[in-house]
């Protein structure tokens, strides 16, 4: 099946790139997700989009989740932290039930000639509407790069780094120690080391430089994804609210 599905996409993405039409009717005839040019996901089984969908910022389970814990759907990434936008217990049910027949989740996605609101860019490209306002349009490499975040690398963990949080939480544990990702172990004297010591394993002596530099490079990633939120807002009317 996931044979099928790659060689669909690749049979799409060529007939596409010659005859944009068509791509339009395969898109009819078979179970794509209706935000493909967008996402190329392959089925639309989850609340009609792909799961990708679903689960982004625009998805009905995105959303849903964010409602049920007492906020409205925002273009930031930790409601949570955002008090300003706490939902009344009566607004809740409403809009739940709201989010039931809401479609804002399907994206207007459209390729043709124009200029992006983001980038100033004009050309021949795929333009879709912003899910905040659903008014103005960027271009999907914009969205891509500032809604979805892409421009922001997420790091790679290696595959010992379960075995290195094993170990940080054992020295935990039986210390008084506090782990920092910056500035490693901490004590009350504010003692730090950024090598292994003598009474460790050889095997956390090799692993403990990378994991350590991940996990500051995962860090600055969580910081940065946490602070892109006026990236991810309408470049034009400045909408952060997602629409339900």
């Amino acid at each position: 099946m996931k044979t099928n599905a790659i060689s669909l996409k690749f049979f799409i993405d060529k007939i596409g790139a010659y005859e944009p039409d068509i791509t339009d009717l395969i898109m009819k005839m078979v179970q794509l997700c209706p935000n493909f040019l967008l996402c190329d996901g392959l089925n639309n089984m989850y609340n009609d989009v792909c799961y990708k969908c679903d689960m982004s910022l625009y998805g009905v389970f995105h959303k849903k989740i964010t409602i049920t814990t007492g906020f409205y759907p925002c273009v930031e990434h930790t409601p949570e932290f955002n008090y300003s936008n706490c939902l009344r217990y009566t607004e809740i049910p409403v809009l739940l039930s709201t989010l039931k027949k809401s479609k804002y989740h399907i994206l207007y996605i459209k390729r043709r000639y124009g200029s992006c609101h983001s980038c100033y860019k004009t050309g021949n490209f795929i333009f879709i509407r912003h899910p905040t306002c659903n008014v103005h349009e960027v271009c999907k490499t914009c969205f891509k790069n500032d809604f979805l975040d892409e421009r922001i690398k997420e790091p790679i963990a290696p595959g010992c780094m379960m075995d290195f949080h094993e170990f940080v939480d054992d020295i935990i544990e039986n210390s008084n120690l506090q782990y920092d990702r910056f500035n490693g172990f901490l004590g009350e004297h504010g003692l730090y080391f950024d090598y292994p010591l003598d009474g460790w394993t050889n095997y956390i002596k090799e692993i403990y430089a990378g994991c350590r530099i991940y996990d500051k490079d995962r860090f600055v990633y969580e910081n940065k994804i946490a602070k892109s939120s006026s990236f991810r807002s309408c470049p034009v009317c400045n909408e952060r609210k997602i629409a339900i």
